[in-house]
């Protein structure tokens, strides 16, 4: 006779914790009749996740059961976890198997929440329930950010060049420089000092002619195609400097002086093995002479004349950093 007694004081214990499980939980829960309450659901919810229907969370849900054509029952569950909602949908033979599946989704949902206790093990669907949507949807997880790009490289480089110019006075001429390069990813700009040696223009009377040099500022910009060892690109560049010439073989030897400026285009090519610490830069550009002075020699007539275009060919050695 004392059993019954028990068993319905148990079952009155229980009752206060049931009713402030369902008040607990904001959810709420559309259903034909026939089909288990929302208590029914709640209670579920609590057997998988106890603390979740115990106090207010930051998970808000509800669920809408509808019967499909074919004889099946179909609910749809739109869950949110501080603001980030997800929508998942489940089908099933009855009513109940997709009201448990609710259950299961509510469930996996407050997972999310930040001060959720970390669960043991991950309740699965019904066997008979199926998914019929993106399963990931309804289960609100926090926001994933895209791994930072990686940092483009930075390599600054210092050299030094021998420059010829095969066809400045329809013959060569040859410098001497140093250069300055700042290499970013596939991009390198790059800025040249040169001095050209001095260049013998002969004048129509023997003994008679000029000396001419010319002291230039190259800035030139390559897209080049990086490798570890080897690097090419296509370059674009500008010059511009002074041209002067003194003459000689005359009682009075002048100097005169004449703004020099090109542009031009080419390729290029560094080669650095090791790492490509320490490498060789060759460029191959052809320019366009922009100012075209001629040399003429008082007395004697013209010595010597820039042609139109030319070809600059140029080999360095350099050291990159860091």
């Amino acid at each position: 006779m004392r059993t019954p007694g028990v068993v319905v004081a148990l079952s009155l214990c229980f009752l206060p914790r049931l009713a402030g499980a369902q008040d607990a939980l904001a959810f709420t829960w559309t259903a034909p009749p026939g089909c288990p309450s929302r208590d029914a659901v709640v209670a579920g919810v609590a057997r998988l996740r106890p603390n979740l229907t115990r106090a207010a969370s930051g998970l808000r849900a509800t669920a809408t059961v509808t019967p499909t054509p074919r004889g099946r029952w179909r609910v749809r569950v739109h869950t949110e976890v501080n603001g980030d909602g997800g929508d998942r949908m489940l089908e099933g033979r009855t009513c109940a198997l997709v009201a448990e599946a609710a259950a299961v989704v509510l469930a996996l949902a407050s997972d999310a929440l930040p001060d959720a206790t970390p669960a043991l093990e991950r309740p699965a669907l019904p066997e008979s329930v199926v998914q019929v949507d993106d399963p990931e949807s309804a289960l609100p997880r926090p926001a994933v950010l895209p791994p930072p790009p990686a940092p483009v490289p930075r390599w600054v480089d210092l050299g030094l060049d021998a420059v010829l110019d095969a066809l400045a006075f329809a013959g060569p001429a040859v410098s001497l420089g140093v250069h300055g390069a700042l290499d970013r990813g596939a991009l390198r700009l790059e800025l040249g000092l040169a001095q050209q040696l001095p260049t013998t223009l002969d004048g129509a009377r023997p003994g008679t002619g000029a000396e001419v040099l010319a002291t230039t500022l190259t800035a030139r910009a390559c897209a080049m195609r990086v490798r570890p060892v080897l690097a090419v690109g296509l370059c674009a560049a500008a010059t511009g400097g002074v041209m002067w010439a003194t003459a000689f073989g005359l009682q009075r030897n002048d100097t005169a002086a004449w703004p020099w400026a090109t542009a031009g285009a080419g390729a290029a090519l560094r080669v650095g093995p090791g790492g490509g610490r320490f490498a060789v830069i060759a460029h191959v550009e052809g320019v366009a002479n922009l100012t075209r002075p001629r040399f003429v020699v008082e007395g004697v007539g013209v010595t010597g004349e820039v042609v139109a275009f030319g070809l600059v060919t140029s080999l360095g050695l350099e050291a990159r950093w860091p």
